[in-house]
């Protein structure tokens, strides 16, 4: 895997030309718009940095063509029915009635 680097604006007084460098990592922001949250991405090996407030298109883009091959193969992936919960159940079963004797 190639490594992500996201592109950040260095902080500048005003009036200088702003220039850019590489950052820590992607704000949570960039990560809520490729539709990935910042547990999967760090499981992903995707650095994140929840400080940055900032959402970069161009960090979005490099995040999606990142992930792009990665959702393909989920998408492949015949996905397992989820197991019943107890509840479930309980509620398909026909409850019985109950006969008093005596």
């Amino acid at each position: 895997m190639p490594a992500l680097q996201p592109i950040v604006k260095a902080p500048i007084p005003k009036g200088l030309p702003q220039k850019t460098r590489i950052g820590k990592g992607f704000s949570l922001e960039e990560l809520r718009q490729v539709g990935i949250n910042a547990t999967i991405a760090r499981k992903l090996k995707i650095p994140v940095d929840k400080r940055r407030r900032t959402c970069h298109p161009e960090n979005v883009e490099l995040l999606k063509q990142f992930l792009a091959p990665i959702l393909k193969k989920d998408e492949r992936k015949p996905k397992r029915p989820a197991k019943k919960r107890r509840k479930e159940i309980a509620e398909e079963k026909p409850k019985r009635k109950r006969s008093r004797s005596g």
